[in-house]
């Protein structure tokens, strides 16, 4: 079994990966190396849309002859066309790689996996090239990401338990989601990435539509994962280059008491020195660094900030260097709300319903629910509790058609909390009141929502966060679970 292999693309070429595209029907996939930057170079690759139907979608595979059972594996993902309905990523313990035959598990994204742009990240077994589920697990996320920011893709695959994770380079020390799935079919095989078209036949051959196009860079494989950073976090992809690690607290954190502070190690994890003083750290827009105190050793820095404030949702971005100007960038939301905080006169708490449908009725604690790889419905309308199928009512509770902060038509249903002054268009409007002045109310951009009947027995309680903006009411939705699979 193999022991690792890794490759920064940086001498421009893709020796010592092999090949498996439409070459044969005269539509190779294009691989070129891209130039990003310091010297540096990526691998994109395009699979065109064949010129006959019965190829198949356009595809394209690169991959590695070393076999592992147990493995790590992790890519850049830089940029992709987000128009095309496509997915990329991971092949992993593949065998038998022709055309039709192809077996093995992938780990992929799918940008346009759902209507109006939605995305979708998923673990799939693959037997013929036909992608089918797994045996067992928590293999599907619907998540949307940037085409315009740089992820980490990480699979791991321990015995019959595949993990897989996507990280946000502005923050390597989560994963901005984790699925994971079991299955024994394909114990061992090789490694690589992938891209193919989703379209359906009749648009196999469409030079527009029936096309895949992702760029990748600092490919890296072996038998366990890299022991550098701590869990969960995830190595920088590239040598010496200053990274965040051991901080807290953990993104996305509410009611983080303030009296902690902020804390974290600005590391290189090698001997390459960090320059402490180009630190900077950065509130809500405000940069506080005069207030950092550093210790510790010149490649792992230890940094303490003590100047929170109670009740406010932070905005954080931390800057490290070293002395070759290299520079990394740590962002991360959290919140220091008390509870005892949201008695108070100053706080609105603005209740919502839950998903709405038939006239207002929800479910509680909804399971997931949907389509199967055999197109077989899961749970929702008919089946079982869920929300597929399930035509959601508007107007129900609040919404908000404005675009921007302190703008718009407000507008809520008979069941909001705001004063009414009349209706607008058959909504009632939010009255400013002396007792509720908008101006005086401040709502968190997140918002965590504790299930809790009233005694109608259909209401959420949504308590809100504090938020620097004038709005009168929160506008709350609460979407259907869905799942989806690959097709």
């Amino acid at each position: 079994m193999a022991l690792g292999q890794s490759d920064d693309f940086n001498d421009g070429d893709d020796a010592g990966w092999q090949h498996l595209d439409l070459s044969v029907v005269r539509a190779p996939a294009v691989r070129t190396f891209p130039d990003v930057g310091l010297g540096g170079y990526a691998y994109r690759i395009q699979s065109p849309a064949p010129p006959v139907p019965n190829a198949g979608p356009a595809r394209a595979f690169s991959y590695r002859t070393n076999l592992y059972d147990n493995f790590y594996v992790a890519v850049d993902v830089l940029t992709w066309d987000n128009t095309l309905n496509q997915a990329f990523g991971f092949l992993v313990r593949a065998s038998n790689i022709v055309l039709s035959q192809t077996t093995g598990y992938i780990l992929n994204y799918d940008p346009n996996q759902q209507a109006g742009g939605r995305g979708q990240f998923q673990i799939n077994r693959v037997t013929a090239e036909a992608p089918e589920d797994p045996e067992s697990g928590s293999t599907t996320a619907n998540i949307s990401i940037d085409p315009n920011h740089r992820y980490r893709f990480v699979m791991i695959g321990a015995a019959s338990t595949l993990t897989g994770q996507i990280y946000d380079f502005s923050d390597l020390s989560t994963p901005l989601v984790t699925i994971s799935a079991d299955d024994t079919f394909y114990p061992s095989g090789v490694l690589g990435l992938f891209n193919f078209s989703r379209v359906g036949a009749a648009d196999y051959t469409n030079p527009n539509t029936g096309k895949a196009d992702v760029t990748f860079d600092n490919f890296y494989a072996s038998t366990a994962a890299p022991g550098s950073v701590a869990f969960p976090g995830t190595p920088h992809p590239i040598p010496d280059m200053p990274q965040v690690v051991n901080r807290t607290p953990a993104p996305r954190v509410s009611f983080y008491p303030y009296t902690n502070g902020i804390g974290f190690t600005a590391t290189t994890l090698t001997t390459n020195a960090i320059n402490t003083s180009a630190i900077k750290l950065y509130l809500n827009g405000a940069d506080v660094s005069s207030g950092l105190l550093t210790s510790g050793t010149a490649s792992n820095v230890d940094v303490v900030f003590s100047g929170l404030a109670p009740n406010l949702a932070y905005d954080a971005r931390i800057v490290l260097a070293d002395f070759s100007g290299r520079t990394s960038t740590n962002e991360f939301t959290f919140d220091t709300f008390e509870e005892g905080y949201f008695d108070s006169p100053g706080v609105k708490i603005i209740e919502a319903e839950d998903y709405n449908y038939d006239g207002g009725q929800y479910q509680d604690e909804p399971p997931p629910s949907g389509l199967n790889g055999a197109s077989q419905q899961i749970n929702g309308n008919g089946v079982g509790p869920g929300y597929y199928d399930l035509n959601g009512m508007p107007g129900i509770d609040y919404f908000d058609y404005s675009t921007s902060f302190g703008s718009g038509d407000r507008r809520v249903s008979h069941h909001g909390l705001c004063g009414h002054t009349g209706r607008v268009n058959g909504n009632r409007q939010c009255r400013r009141d002396q007792r509720h002045d908008p101006r005086k109310i401040r709502l968190a951009r997140f918002a965590r929502i504790r299930s809790e009947r009233d005694r109608r027995g259909r209401m959420a309680e949504l308590h809100a966060r504090l938020f620097q903006c004038q709005l009168p009411c929160l506008s709350a939705r609460s979407l259907p679970r869905r799942t989806g699979r690959l097709s």
